[in-house]
């Protein structure tokens, strides 16, 4: 078996139905947010990133 991968080494990518709301239950259970939402109308999705509580990627994006 491998060791689990470090942080930041890896992303973890979901996709919601709604980046903010994801992205305040984030700050609420305590992750850090590393790119705010924002838009990429030009390829119809919203996303946001942010770091777990051990350091984990973790990337959130919506279809608009």
């Amino acid at each position: 078996n491998k060791p689990p991968a470090a942080p930041g080494e890896t992303v973890l990518g979901f996709m919601v139905d709604d980046v903010d709301a994801t992205v305040a239950a984030l700050i609420e259970a305590g992750a850090r947010i590393t790119v705010p939402a924002l838009e990429m109308s030009e390829h119809r999705l919203k996303l946001a990133y942010a770091a777990d509580l051990d350091g984990h990627i973790i990337e959130i994006l919506q279809t608009l």
